[in-house]
């Protein structure tokens, strides 16, 4: 979406050079005067995901209920442990967010137990809906796509239990 989010988009270039990752994060952070910066990285890359978690304070795992995704998911959760061990601060927190969920299915209602085996704080459910999908498309955010929605809702509810639980 670019220019339609209420706030900068800025590709970074992963670099196998951590210090010179950083001296362009630095760089960006100071030109847009942020308080927050997101990173989204794809999990299957474990350079990135190591990096980012090395300069994060929370990490989302994003995990569907379908097996491959548990999978991925706990690769996921593995690399973050290993930055908080190199870290030794217990940064970054986890926080596994089940997703892209088919409302009123067994894997739905499941999932959920499936999570708790990793011991890290589990967030709202993010369903998948066809404005979801729709929104992507458009390359607008949902709150800007569909306002009110039960999309636009689940999102709010995810945002609040994030910021919740970066507080403790």
């Amino acid at each position: 979406g670019g220019s339609k989010f209420p706030f900068p988009v800025v590709p970074i270039k992963m670099t196998k050079n951590p210090k010179q990752f950083k001296d362009k994060l630095n760089e960006i952070t100071k030109k847009y005067k942020a308080d927050i910066v997101l990173f989204d990285t794809p999990p299957q890359l474990e350079e990135e995901a190591l990096l980012t978690a090395l300069l994060s304070d929370v990490i989302l795992i994003p995990i569907s209920p379908s097996p491959l995704d548990l999978w991925a998911g706990e690769q996921a959760i593995k690399t973050v442990r290993e930055a908080r061990e190199v870290r030794n601060n217990g940064l970054p927190k986890i926080i596994l967010i089940p997703s892209r969920l088919m409302p009123n299915t067994l894997l739905a209602r499941e999932i959920r137990g499936s999570l708790e085996q990793y011991n890290e704080p589990i967030a709202p459910s993010i369903s998948m809906r066809v404005n979801m999908v729709e929104s992507c498309i458009a390359g607008l955010p949902i709150n800007l796509y569909a306002p009110g929605s039960p999309s636009h809702k689940e999102f709010k509810n995810l945002m609040k239990f994030v910021f919740t639980n970066v507080k403790k």
